[in-house]
């Protein structure tokens, strides 16, 4: 049935309107992901490796990681200051609170420290890289 002659046309089905919301959000989160990884050179925000998307290796394999959880600042989401490239290694650490940034703009540089409290001192599982030596195109 055709709605457009109406005083008040009923639109696109719910169903529909949340898909296309869904398939914008996506693409422009595929976007800000590539800005990403031109910005950080598929290195680690933490160790400094390089990273790669396809390596079997944790310590070696890229993810993206938002700086503030995506449901706590929504509107941050698909913003590359937010979105750093870490090792899935790191990315599990960061996500246990095991390690921990004051930072929230990708822009600076990112000081990364451990969370004694979950990590003892003197049994840190690797040395952490000053994301300011990393040398990042911006």
């Amino acid at each position: 049935m055709d709605t457009s002659g109406l005083k008040y046309p009923k639109g696109l089905p719910g169903i529909i309107s949340r898909r296309v919301r869904a398939v914008e959000q996506e693409r422009l989160l595929a976007a800000a992901y590539a800005a990403v990884n031109l910005r950080d050179q598929n290195r680690c925000a933490v160790t400094g490796v390089p990273l790669s998307p396809y390596a079997m290796h944790e310590k070696s394999r890229r993810e993206h990681h938002h700086l503030v959880g995506r449901r706590i600042k929504p509107e941050w989401r698909t913003d590359p200051r937010r979105i750093i490239l870490v090792s899935a290694y790191a990315h599990k650490l960061i996500t246990a609170n095991a390690l921990i940034t004051d930072q929230f703009d990708a822009q600076k540089p990112i000081v990364w420290r451990w969370n004694y409290k979950i990590v003892k001192p003197g049994e840190e599982l690797f040395r952490l890289s000053n994301a300011s030596t990393l040398q990042r195109k911006d």
